[in-house]
């Protein structure tokens, strides 16, 4: 908490990654990521592309072990029969989660996170559809994640936090709506 004036105000760390499962160079990247977590402690962590070992904890839990942090996890399905799916981590208590499916492909995974007296909804988001061109698709489903999480919090006194791999760059018509422009 920080002293602002004469306001007492809440500050968050959040990180958002793709941890991009265990594709790739995985075994020199997992030091990496715990080392990352470890060093910067962030409150919340939204995690896309998070995997899982037949019969284990997901791939969020292995990263963050011995770090305190709560974990909500969401297994998601591929055409291959893979099981990349997206995670948040909190070291403030995790009350409830909620899934929303975003068209084919596109989850967002929202889970409510005690803070004190109050509450925050925070959501981890994939991404809709990676393709070039689809922006207009990506565009529909932020609008329609928007309109979720306003509904769900609708009742709170702090605005849900988004974080998440939507496969846009900042000045797309999807990141402008997401972020009031």
């Amino acid at each position: 908490r920080l002293l602002r004036g004469r306001r007492l105000v809440r500050v968050l760390r959040v990180l958002q990654l793709n941890i991009w499962a265990r594709y790739g160079p995985y075994q020199e990247r997992e030091p990496r990521l715990k080392g990352l977590f470890g060093d910067l402690r962030p409150d919340m962590i939204a995690m896309e592309e998070v995997d899982a070992a037949d019969g284990a904890e997901s791939q969020a839990h292995e990263l963050l072990e011995d770090l305190g942090y709560e974990i909500a996890w969401e297994r998601r399905g591929d055409e291959e029969g893979g099981a990349p799916g997206i995670a948040v981590a909190s070291r403030h208590p995790i009350h409830e989660r909620r899934v929303h499916q975003l068209g084919r492909e596109g989850v967002a995974l929202a889970t409510r996170i005690g803070l004190g007296e109050e509450a925050v909804w925070f959501a981890a988001v994939t991404t809709m559809s990676w393709t070039p061109g689809h922006e207009a698709e990506r565009e529909e489903k932020v609008v329609e994640l928007d309109l979720w999480l306003c509904e769900i919090a609708s009742t709170d006194g702090l605005p849900p936090i988004i974080g998440g791999d939507f496969d846009a760059t900042p000045e797309t018509s999807s990141i402008r709506f997401l972020t009031g422009l």
